[in-house]
């Protein structure tokens, strides 16, 4: 036999050997044959050049991409960027790139910054090369070249106030930052009506600009006070731009232009009681009988408008709620009854902390404009002011005491808003093993203590937690402590919240909902016996309450309260103790689906010793349900259904799927792969003296507004004993 012929037949086996052990699940014997073919024939690098093209910023120019051996897809290829034919650098392709079949072990990624090494505002053309070892030659990479023209232009915003203003909210300001030279100070010009009125540098300290790292030092904001500079009580378009000194070109600055108009200090006559929190306006004072108009803006634009008769004591109430508005620091309100107009700025008033521990409640507010507080009609004993914090001390607070603080402008104008003493408390989540906390103030650290009483340790887990801003609105304080790494909660445990503004402690309930049935419209489950349980579907404005039986079962029909189940809704069960600290579990109903776990398969066999096989599921659409309306981001497959999430492949990181009729009923299903060894199954899974075993994957996913979940059974074996 030829050395031709003897190569092509040892190829021939090779490819025989690697489809039988395919066929049985050894998905990971396809690397040993990728090793084997390269000893009889090479093959160029391949890979792709993924940069941009066309005009981008500083930002954006780059060259990127991957690239791959396949004669060796472990080595790392060198790569040689070329701009306009002449060699720039040369880099390794050895940065993470998960998710490319060419390149197993991940890092087959190379990228280059080509700012400051090109000639910026001019076209250059990029090409990325690979360099094949077998034949010495360097090779182009997919899609290069590509033209490339990278700016640095001036970068920043224009902050200032827009729409009518007083005297302190009479300025402009902002950031800029230049992407060429970062620290540099940007020189910043104002103009009003198109004439020069202001120059300055940016140059001031910004919070925000340095948390975010827009700046080093975040010392790039600037600030023009327009106050006698431009004429009062007339509207003006205010301009800021940004000097760039490597084009001499002045920038407009993002949100430039402003209307802006400074306005008098309104006559001291009818009050305003504006209440951001309450969403409430009032007004005092007004001729009885009389027809008072109010109008709301935000910069220039009206928000909102209505109007009444001033009642025997010249009162009016304007409930913003029915304009859905949400009442806002700078927004402009004015109440006018034809004789008189008055107008107020809702000012930056805020309370940050109310502390039973240390008898103080402590806030924000705008040091121009007056202030006063009461607690249960008890003025405190002291209140002491920084430049735009308070904190006022009273001999006592007790939780539950209503208590108010407002803001007077030069007439006697408020904002202002009623407060409760808060009533600190949590929900413990068992099978989540998440604490959830309510009413301590925002950035207060706590301590978490859990114990059970049944051990010598006390306690059994500690940890700290720090409130926040609430993820749905960025306002309401908020606890979330995910302890499912480290400890599990029971019932029986004690848990406490502890912090300087107040601490909470409740023991956990035993609690479980088993059933969401959205045909019955009924949500079951079991608990302590005669436990009361509060139903209450998410968004819903009341619970349901119902009692278990002396055995601890119980039923809900969400009937009782008008809700209508559907998949897709999330009920919370609880049990609520006399301070509000519960223990609750969520559930959602979901819709069942049909799924196919290796279609035109019925054995559904995976080698358990092989956790890189790729399991292929089919979601099987029906009249009414389309599978591949599932988002396949929110799709998990495995022992739970929480488990292995959908296989990517390719630069773009796409869904690895494909859509047939697997069943042949005419509606087009949808497959997608998963890794058998995240799915939560394996050999362990095999009872000892066993073979094999079967076991159920459960499939869970989003389609739109609702969640779907469907089971098929699995069947693991040993390859080789």
């Amino acid at each position: 036999m030829n050395t031709h012929s003897l190569r092509t037949h040892l190829k021939g086996v090779l490819h025989a050997v690697v489809v039988s052990a395919l066929a049985l699940g050894a998905t990971g014997f396809s690397g040993g044959f990728s090793k084997g073919l390269a000893q009889f024939e090479s093959a160029l690098p391949e890979g792709f050049h993924d940069g941009e093209q066309g005009v981008v910023d500083s930002k954006g120019c780059t060259a990127f991409g991957w690239a791959a051996d396949p004669d060796d897809r472990d080595s790392d290829l060198e790569v040689q960027i070329l701009v306009d034919g002449k060699v720039l650098t040369t880099v390794k392709a050895d940065l993470p790139r998960p998710g490319l079949d060419a390149c197993p072990e991940g890092t087959c990624g190379f990228g280059v910054n080509l700012w400051g090494l090109i000639t910026p505002g001019v076209e250059h053309q990029i090409t990325a090369q690979a360099y094949d070892d077998e034949t010495g030659a360097w090779v182009n990479l997919s899609s290069t070249p590509k033209f490339l023209t990278c700016w640095g232009y001036p970068e920043g915003f224009h902050d200032g106030a827009e729409g009518r203003v007083d005297q302190y909210s009479c300025n402009a300001n902002g950031w800029t930052v230049d992407p060429d030279y970062p620290d540099r100070d940007l020189q910043v010009r104002v103009f009003s009506d198109g004439a020069e009125i202001a120059s300055t540098f940016a140059s001031l300290y910004r919070k925000d600009m340095d948390t975010l790292g827009i700046c080093p030092g975040g010392t790039c904001s600037w600030y023009v006070d327009l106050w006698g500079v431009i004429s009062s009580d007339e509207e003006h378009l205010i301009t800021a731009q940004a000097y760039d000194v490597e084009t001499d070109i002045w920038w407009d600055l993002e949100a430039t232009p402003k209307s802006l108009t400074c306005q008098s200090p309104p006559p001291s006559t009818p009050r305003i009681w504006a209440d951001p929190y309450g969403e409430y306006i009032n007004g005092w004072d007004w001729p009885p009988g009389s027809h008072v108009e109010l109008l709301v803006y935000r910069e220039a634009e009206e928000l909102y408008s209505a109007a009444q008769d001033a009642d025997g004591s010249g009162a009016v109430g304007f409930d913003l709620h029915e304009g859905e508005i949400d009442l806002k620091a700078g927004d402009r309100v004015t109440l006018a009854d034809g004789e008189t107009t008055k107008e107020l700025v809702v000012t930056d008033l805020a309370i940050t902390q109310i502390s039973s521990v240390t008898e103080t409640v402590s806030g924000i507010h705008d040091p121009a404009y007056g202030f006063w507080i009461h607690v249960d009609n008890r003025q405190p004993d002291q209140v002491a002011f920084t430049e735009t914090e308070w904190a006022a001390t009273f001999a006592e607070l007790n939780p539950g005491e209503w208590g108010e603080v407002s803001q007077p402008d030069i007439d006697g104008d408020e904002t202002g808003f009623s407060f409760l003493v808060p009533n600190p408390h949590f929900s413990a989540f068992p099978e989540q093993e998440v604490v959830e906390g309510w009413e301590w103030p925002i950035g207060e650290a706590v301590h978490l203590a859990i114990d059970d009483p049944s051990t010598s340790d006390s306690p059994d887990f500690a940890t700290v937690g720090v409130i926040e801003p609430a993820y749905w609105d960025g306002e309401t304080p908020w606890l979330w402590i995910d302890f499912s790494a480290s400890y599990d909660v029971k019932a029986g445990d004690v848990v406490s919240v502890a912090g300087s503004s107040g601490s909470a402690e409740h023991t956990v309930r035993a609690l479980d909902v088993t059933e969401m049935d959205p045909a019955e419209n009924v949500a079951s489950g079991t608990s302590a016996p005669m436990a009361e349980i509060h139903l209450w579907p998410y968004y819903w404005d009341q619970p349901l309450v119902v009692n278990a039986d002396g055995d601890g079962n119980w039923s809900g029909d969400l009937d009782g309260i008008g809700f209508d189940l559907k998949p897709g809704d999330t009920v919370r069960a609880s049990i609520v103790d006399d301070r509000g600290n519960e223990t609750a579990v969520d559930r959602t109903a979901l819709r069942p689906i049909s799924i196919d776990i290796r279609p035109l398969s019925e054995l559904n066999l995976a080698a358990c010793r092989y956790p890189s096989t790729l399991i292929p599921v089919a979601l099987l659409s029906e009249e009414d349900f389309d599978a591949g309306s599932v988002d396949p981001d929110s799709i998990f497959f495995g022992r739970t259904g929480s488990e292995a999430g959908v296989v990517r492949a390719g630069w773009n990181d796409h869904p690895m799927q494909y859509r047939p009729d697997v069943n042949g009923d005419g509606f087009r299903d949808i497959v997608y792969y998963f890794r058998l060894g995240d799915t939560g199954f394996s050999c362990a899974d095999i009872p000892e003296g066993k073979y094999s075993v079967r076991v159920d994957g459960w499939l869970t996913g989003w389609a739109g507004d609702y969640g779907v979940e469907g089971v098929d059974f699995l069947k693991l074996f040993w390859f080789f004993n």
